[in-house]
């Protein structure tokens, strides 16, 4: 009966330890709450920019056909094709239908037409459903249209899925790998005891925040690097843009976190407290900022509170 005794010292422990019962207790029923509504695979809301050069019945019906299909969101009709790349290239549109001038008339001649259509396709998963979706819209226009979609990728012209999980990935390591790390090396010191000696030593607050914060933003630019040269290395992704840019950027990001980190180390007294405080502030952060599934397509509450998270900016 051995086993009994322990059990009954497991649970008087848990009893008294009173910062343990709302992770226990509270964490699975909120993440369920938050993970319920707000994980969604299905892209339901697709922003569209038509670049009508054409300006003609034909292409006014075009725009009926893609504005009154559910999964499309028709965010401008644009005159120009310039106009519709630049927003393209913003981020600020998923899809570009292009109506080029003269395509009513070459309908008219008999000869043929396509109607060209430019797709973000960062993310093959997304792509591919929303070119389903513009085949759908153009396909209620008739039961055998007259013509075609020219579909163009861009950014990812070949649906390499690496491209958009790698920077996933990226972003999970160097920001909150770091809030666990710092805030179990920030209660370890409590559960040793070596945090009160540093509060009698001439040592100041900030100069202990300090030292940590500096620390693990060195720590994190370590293994941004090693993550930069392995994902070029074996997966071939290609590094555009400033390189200086992109370390001072992460440097602002890594220290959100590391930020992160110290408070959650405020409310723990010993490393496992600090252990299930960190994954209770992580799961968020992976499920409901874009890291793994669209943020926009979420209810506005948990998408409001994802621009609050600074891995939504990163990524």
């Amino acid at each position: 009966m051995g086993w009994w005794h322990l059990l009954v010292k497991e649970l008087i422990q848990l009893r008294r330890d009173w910062r343990l019962w709302p992770l226990l207790i509270g964490t699975p029923v909120f993440q369920l709450i938050l993970f319920g509504y707000a994980v969604r695979t299905d892209i339901v809301h697709s922003r569209v920019v038509i670049a009508d050069e054409d300006r003609t019945p034909t292409s006014r019906s075009v725009e009926r056909a893609l504005s009154s299909y559910e999964e499309l969101d028709v965010l401008a009709v644009v005159p120009t094709r310039q106009e519709g790349y630049a927003r393209l290239e913003a981020g600020t549109t998923d899809v570009l239908v292009l109506i080029p001038q003269g395509w009513e008339k070459n309908a008219q001649r008999g000869e043929a037409r396509v109607l060209p259509v430019a797709i973000d396709g960062t993310d093959a998963m997304t792509a591919t459903a929303i070119q389903g979706y513009l085949a759908g819209a153009v396909q209620s226009l008739s039961p055998r249209p007259a013509f075609p979609l020219h579909v163009r990728l861009r950014f990812n012209p070949n649906k390499e899925s690496n491209f958009y999980i790698i920077p996933g990935v990226l972003a999970m390591l160097i920001g909150l790998l770091n809030t666990v790390l710092v805030a179990l090396s920030v209660a370890k010191e409590r559960e040793l005891g070596t945090i009160e000696q540093l509060q009698v030593s001439p040592l100041s607050p900030g100069a202990f925040v300090a030292g940590k914060t500096v620390a693990f933003l060195l720590l994190g630019l370590l293994q941004l690097a090693l993550i930069l040269v392995t994902a070029q290395a074996l997966f071939q992704l290609p590094l555009r843009g400033s390189l200086v840019a992109l370390v001072g950027l992460s440097a602002i990001y890594i220290s959100g976190y590391v930020a992160m980190g110290l408070i959650v180390a405020s409310y723990c007294s010993n490393q496992q407290q600090a252990m299930l405080l960190s994954f209770f502030v992580i799961f968020p952060n992976l499920m409901i900022t874009g890291c793994f599934f669209p943020a926009d397509d979420m209810p506005w509450p948990i998408e409001w509170l994802s621009r609050l998270l600074p891995i939504r900016y990163y990524l």
